[in-house]
């Protein structure tokens, strides 16, 4: 009887070890979750007016993006793979003279942002941890006498075009 006892008692802790290093070991079915989750776009606004404007795009995370220029109409256009919109997806008017309308919208690769332009821009691309900044410029043309020059981001950098 007492020999019984003894090996419920040993089958018991045998049984209960088992099951503690089943339950606390890592399963090799599940996979890892992506760091930081899933990335989306918080934020689309414009700083500043006219020829000094600036887009800010802020994401949860920092994120890949692809920037260029599109013509009729003309337009920068910001692809970022794997983004997500939510409720920031439409237009954004905006009409501030350089920049009339930034349209945002989702694909199936990820989110698409297509700033519209009055005129055509020179433009530059920042990035500073989950910002993204495109700072846009006018080309001002300025005529002295016969020849015609250019300034193409900052009134002191001057070129002759003739």
């Amino acid at each position: 009887m007492r020999e019984k006892r003894l090996r419920r008692k040993n089958h018991f802790i045998i049984w209960g070890a088992l099951l503690a290093l089943f339950l606390a070991s890592p399963s090799f079915a599940q996979t890892q979750p992506e760091k930081g989750g899933p990335l989306t776009i918080q934020k689309i606004e414009v700083a500043g007016s006219g020829p000094g404007s600036r887009i800010v795009i802020e994401g949860s995370t920092p994120f890949e993006y692809t920037v260029f220029k599109g013509s009729n109409p003309v337009r920068v256009i910001v692809e970022m793979p794997k983004a997500q919109l939510g409720k920031l997806a439409g237009p954004i008017e905006v009409r501030n003279g350089t920049v009339n309308v930034i349209r945002s919208r989702q694909t199936e690769y990820g989110a698409r942002v297509e700033i519209g332009l009055d005129q055509s821009v020179d433009y530059q691309v920042v990035e500073e941890a989950n910002f993204l900044f495109i700072e846009l410029a006018v080309k001002a043309l300025i005529y002295v006498g016969r020849h015609r020059l250019q300034a193409a981001t900052h009134p002191r950098s001057l070129a002759v075009l003739a």
